[in-house]
């Protein structure tokens, strides 16, 4: 039915972007932890304490993994995320800085 991957991808987003709701996002050739997801669709529920911006600086795996590492409310030292995540202390301060 289809010559090529992409022609396939192509129209299966054209056709989940038809159908979005308003608490959706679609990101095409979203890098995660295992790898680029051609498609991934995202529903948000109870998002109103994230804003937009800091959902597209948390696709980012860098920054999704140092997130990872805050929560709780637990303070951590940026030595702390070194060992954890082999970033660079530069690295990591740019990456707290987004």
């Amino acid at each position: 039915m289809f010559d090529r991957e992409i022609d396939m991808q192509k129209l299966f987003i054209t056709q989940l972007k038809n159908d979005i709701k308003d608490n959706e996002l679609i990101y095409e050739e979203f890098n995660d932890r295992f790898g680029n997801a051609d498609v991934v669709k995202v529903k948000l529920n109870h998002y109103n304490s994230i804003s937009l911006k800091q959902m597209e600086i948390l696709k980012d795996y860098q920054c999704a993994k140092i997130t990872g590492y805050l929560h709780k409310r637990q303070g951590h030292t940026i030595k702390y995320l070194m060992n954890k995540t082999d970033y660079t202390y530069n690295n990591i301060v740019s990456i707290i800085n987004k």
